[in-house]
């Protein structure tokens, strides 16, 4: 009656750990990084969970194995023990056998991290590179047009004053681009940098989880 509690509870944990992970799959955004790098920490975060849920069904399934497996010798006729015998040996390879599985799944997992970075970083410089490429372009339209009524204004004889304005205008928004620019530039290298340090938490929460499953695969 206990052992039955404990697994309910191992199939609550499991559960728990399925509704958590599945709604981070929905919407789609297979090319955005980040979708990836939010899946992958999701399931690294809630590991435990799962491991909590596999150790009850493997600890309550190999204990009942063996608790069979000594009746059985003490009594080699009885089909009781020959039938409960050989249901808890099913259960205990099925879950050696999941084990296995979700330890390669870790592993996969972690050596995925290292692409995910760089799909991220490579993400990041187009995006960069499309949003100076914008200002600078927008810089030179404006720029140009200040050009264009100075030009107008020399030949028309107009109060140098003004011209000097107008040239005074493009010298600050050239300043203003070039601060638009490296403010931006700060911002992506913190993106990086914050990018990175999930990569790295990530890939060393997958190699302890893969090293926990491989340890109760071998148990």
């Amino acid at each position: 009656m206990l052992e039955s509690r404990f697994l309910f509870v191992g199939k609550i944990f499991l559960l728990a750990f399925i509704v958590i992970n599945i709604s981070n799959f929905l919407p789609f955004s297979i090319g955005q990084p980040s979708y990836w790098i939010l899946i992958f920490t999701t399931i690294f975060d809630t590991a435990t969970l799962l491991v909590i849920s596999l150790s009850i069904s493997k600890y309550i399934n190999l204990k009942n194995f063996k608790f069979f497996e000594d009746l059985y010798k003490k009594d080699s006729s009885n089909q009781n023990f020959i039938d409960k015998l050989n249901e808890f040996k099913s259960k205990t390879i099925q879950d050696k056998k999941l084990s296995f599985i979700i330890f390669l799944f870790f592993l996969i997992s972690v050596l995925l991290q290292p692409i995910v970075l760089i799909f991220d970083i490579n993400k990041n410089d187009l995006y960069t590179t499309s949003v100076v490429n914008s200002i600078n372009r927008d810089f030179d339209i404006k720029k140009k047009n200040i050009e264009d009524i100075i030009s107008l204004q020399k030949k028309q004889n107009i109060d140098k004053n003004e011209d000097n304005n107008l040239e005074n205008s493009i010298s600050i928004l050239s300043n203003s681009r070039d601060k638009n620019i490296e403010s931006f530039f700060k911002s992506n290298t913190k993106n990086k940098f914050q990018s990175s340090k999930i990569i790295i938490r990530n890939i060393l929460l997958g190699l302890l989880w893969a090293f926990v499953f491989y340890k109760l695969y071998s148990i």
